[in-house]
């Protein structure tokens, strides 16, 4: 899965466990986590920084739910305990956090599933023939793909992922770092729904906007570069990612421009902290 959904996580969730761990009991609670049973004791640093937050949290673990909704395939299970704690518990979370790798092929290392969908006949997919959602266990009301819910994952497939993901986060948080730059990576097809959004971003963020309509793929797979050395807090990408782990779009005259690459990682600098990053399409 992809560092996007990791940053989304880091910006937005918090951590404290109460009495009755890995029960899906109707105690309620402000913070659900949903993990894969291996990950469970490597969650106490996060949860020792997330109890001066003042919320309360339940943890369950993957197989307490797969036995609390016997003959349910996997995700349909997870679906329908949110869905019980979303009638039930008192409080209601805000927050549901997934801790755990998914895989398309449902090998060993989908750990918590995500829900796999027939991919939309773009003529980006490149062969393409599934997608995956988290979202979908979210949508819990009305016949909409509005969530109800805040939802994120740490798509981990080791403890040592995690306990890496987790120091990380507890840097940042306590870091003094203040957000004043914000960049905006939008492939041209985004631009007449979104456009009007990001051009409320305050001059105060710096905004740096790389806009499909503006930039080629080249021009903006640079201006990515060169932001990110000078210092980058805040990225939302509206593009498309891709199983070769790229970013692309329509930038300039390609209709499939690739703006980032997995490898462009290993030439940015190792120091300080790296952006949150959001990430549509």
């Amino acid at each position: 899965m992809s560092i996007i959904i990791i940053f989304l996580t880091i910006f937005i969730f918090g951590i404290n466990i109460s009495a009755g761990q890995n029960t899906p009991q109707r105690e309620g609670a402000d913070y659900l986590i949903i993990t894969n049973h291996i990950f469970t004791d490597n969650l106490e640093p996060l949860i020792s920084l997330r109890e001066n937050c003042g919320l309360s949290v339940r943890v369950v673990e993957d197989t307490t739910i797969y036995s609390t909704y016997p003959g349910e395939d996997s995700c349909d299970a997870i679906k329908s305990f949110i869905l019980d704690v979303y009638n039930n518990w008192d409080p209601l979370p805000t927050f549901i956090l997934f801790v755990g790798d998914a895989n398309e092929d449902g090998g060993s290392n989908n750990y918590i599933p995500s829900k796999i969908f027939p991919k939309f006949s773009y003529y980006y997919s490149g062969g393409c023939q599934t997608h995956c959602s988290d979202n979908w266990y979210v949508e819990l009301e009305g016949d909409d793909y509005v969530p109800e819910l805040i939802t994120g994952r740490f798509p981990v497939e080791s403890t040592e992922e995690l306990d890496l993901l987790i120091q990380k986060t507890i840097e940042y948080e306590l870091s003094t770092i203040k957000i004043d730059t914000v960049m905006v990576v939008m492939s041209q097809e985004f631009e007449s729904g979104s456009q009007s959004v990001f051009n409320a971003l305050p001059a105060s963020s710096n905004p740096v906007k790389l806009y499909g309509s503006q930039v080629s793929g080249t021009q903006c797979n640079s201006s990515i570069k060169s932001t990110y050395e000078n210092g980058l807090d805040l990225v939302f990408g509206l593009c498309h990612g891709s199983l070769n782990r790229t970013w692309s779009g329509v930038f300039g005259s390609s209709s499939n421009a690739v703006v980032f690459r997995v490898s462009d990682f290993s030439g940015l600098p190792s120091e300080g902290v790296a952006p949150i990053l959001f990430e549509w399409g």
